[in-house]
C-alpha cells in the first residue's frame, strides 16, 4: 500500500457519518439572530470570523433567560459550526458546544458518542491536511481511535446497531496499527468481544423468529409457545426491554410472565391502575434483573422501582425498605450512585464507585476493572488495564497521579 493510499484509506475510516458542513442550514430561530453573521463569516478567508461568530452562539446558548429550545437551538448551531472546521481552537469549541447542548438536552449515548467521533475526525483530517506534527498527529490520532472504540461500545446498546459498532471498531483498530497506538489494542479487542456476542445474539433472534413464524404456519401452538418465550427472554436479557418482551411472552408459561406484563403496561400508561399484586412482581422483577448483566439489570430494576414507588403512593405506607433498598442498588440509584452523577457533572471524568462512610467523608474506589478508570488519573502512556487489573509496560515502578479535576474535586469537596 502507498502513502498515498495509507491517507486516503485513514481518512476514509475517519469519516464522521453524520456530514455536517459549514454550508449546513441555521434553524430559523438561529437564522434570525445570526444568520448574516454566519454567512458574513464563510465569505471570509480563514476561520477566524467562523470561530468568533461561532463563540457568540454558544456563549448566548448559556444564557439562561432565553427559552430553552432556543438555547438547545443555538448549542447545535454552534456545534455545526465548528465541527467541519477540524483545527484544534474549533474543536475545543465544538467539545464546549457538544457539553452545554448536552447539559441542556441529554443526549443519548449512541448520539453522544457519535457527535464526540465527529469532533475527533475532523480533527485527526485537518491534521493531516495541514501536515502538522508528528506528535499532533499521533495525539489526534489517539483521539479518534478512542471516540471510534467509544461510539462502537455505545452502538451495542442498541440491537440493531451491530454493523455501526463493527464500523467503528474497524476505524479503531486501523488507527491504531497506522499510529501504533499503544494501550488500546486491549480496548479494541474487548470491544471485538462485545460485537461478536451482539452478533451471535442478534442471530439467536433471527433465528426465533424464524422457529415462531414457521411454528404458527404450521399451527403448532407448543412450538410457538416455545418461540416467544426464548424471544421475550433474549430482550430482556439483552437490553431489559419489557415493552417489546412482553409482546412474546404473553401466553407462555414463564415465571415472570404477569410481573414483565404488568411493567410494560406501566412504562406504557404511567397512571394506569396498578394491580393488587404489585410488591409480588416487584420482587420478582428485583430477582429477574439480579440474574441479568448492566444494562438489562439496571434497566429493569430503575423501571420496577418506579413502578413499586408508585404504588407506594397511591396505596399509601411505606412498604418494603429492604425491596426499595435493592432495587436502588441494581438501578444505580442510591445516595452513593447519586453523589457520583453529581461530582462527575461538576467535575468530569470520576469512573471509579463511590461509598458514603459518613455524612462528612465518601471515599472513591478505584479497582481497574475498566479502562475508562484510567482516565481520572495523569497516567503516562506505559500505563494500561489488562485482565482486570492496571499495568505497566516498564519494569521501573512509577506513580500515578490523580487527575487534576478529581483534585479539585476532593479539595473542594472537604
Amino acid at each position: 500500500m502507498t502513502a498515498r493510499n495509507a491517507i486516503a484509506l485513514i481518512a476514509a475510516l475517519i469519516a464522521p457519518a453524520v456530514r455536517l458542513t459549514a454550508r449546513t442550514p441555521l434553524p430559523e430561530a438561529v437564522e434570525q439572530l445570526y444568520g448574516k453573521e454566519v454567512r458574513a463569516a464563510q465569505a471570509t478567508p480563514g476561520e477566524a470570523d467562523d470561530l468568533a461568530v461561532a463563540k457568540r452562539i454558544l456563549t448566548a446558548s448559556e444564557e439562561t433567560r432565553r427559552p430553552p429550545q432556543l438555547r438547545i437551538a443555538l448549542a447545535r448551531a454552534a456545534l455545526g459550526l465548528t465541527v467541519p472546521l477540524g483545527s484544534e481552537v474549533s474543536a475545543r469549541l465544538a467539545e464546549d458546544a457538544l457539553s452545554v447542548l448536552d447539559g441542556l438536552q441529554p443526549l443519548a449515548d449512541a448520539e453522544r458518542a457519535t457527535l464526540a467521533r465527529d469532533i475527533a475526525a475532523r480533527r485527526l483530517r485537518r491534521a493531516m491536511a495541514d501536515r502538522e506534527s508528528t506528535e499532533k498527529l499521533i495525539r489526534c490520532a489517539r483521539a479518534a481511535a478512542e471516540a471510534h472504540l467509544a461510539c462502537a461500545d455505545a452502538a451495542l446498546t442498541r440491537l440493531s446497531a451491530t454493523g455501526h459498532a463493527a464500523a467503528s471498531l474497524r476505524a479503531a483498530r486501523e488507527l491504531v496499527r497506522k499510529y501504533r497506538l499503544a494501550g488500546l489494542d486491549e480496548a479494541a479487542r474487548e470491544t471485538g468481544k462485545a460485537i461478536q456476542q451482539a452478533e451471535a445474539r442478534q442471530a439467536r433472534i433471527e433465528r426465533a423468529k424464524a422457529a415462531l413464524e414457521t411454528a404458527r404456519k404450521a399451527g403448532n401452538e407448543a412450538s410457538s409457545q416455545a418461540a416467544r418465550r426464548t424471544l421475550a427472554r433474549l430482550y430482556l436479557e439483552y437490553d431489559g426491554d419489557m415493552v417489546v418482551a412482553a409482546q412474546y411472552i404473553g401466553g407462555t408459561k414463564e415465571p415472570c410472565r404477569d410481573a414483565v406484563l404488568a411493567a410494560a403496561a406501566f412504562l406504557q400508561d404511567p397512571n394506569a391502575p396498578l394491580p393488587a399484586a404489585c410488591t409480588q412482581h416487584a420482587e420478582e422483577l428485583a430477582r429477574l434483573a439480579k440474574s441479568f448483566a448492566d444494562p438489562a439489570r439496571r434497566r429493569i430494576a430503575a423501571t420496577t422501582l418506579r413502578m413499586y414507588q408508585t404504588h407506594l403512593a397511591t396505596a399509601g405506607g411505606s412498604g418494603e425498605p429492604r425491596l426499595v433498598a435493592e432495587l436502588e442498588k441494581l438501578s444505580g440509584q442510591t445516595p452513593a450512585d447519586k453523589l457520583l452523577r453529581k461530582l462527575s457533572a461538576a467535575y468530569g471524568g470520576l469512573h471509579c464507585r463511590i461509598e458514603i462512610v459518613d455524612p462528612e467523608r465518601t471515599r472513591a474506589i478505584y479497582d481497574f476493572a475498566e479502562r475508562k478508570q484510567l482516565a481520572d488519573w495523569q497516567a503516562g502512556k506505559d500505563w494500561f488495564i489488562a485482565k482486570g487489573s492496571i499495568a505497566s509496560r516498564l519494569r521501573a515502578v512509577q506513580t500515578l497521579f490523580v487527575s487534576p479535576e478529581i483534585e479539585k474535586m476532593v479539595h473542594g469537596s472537604s
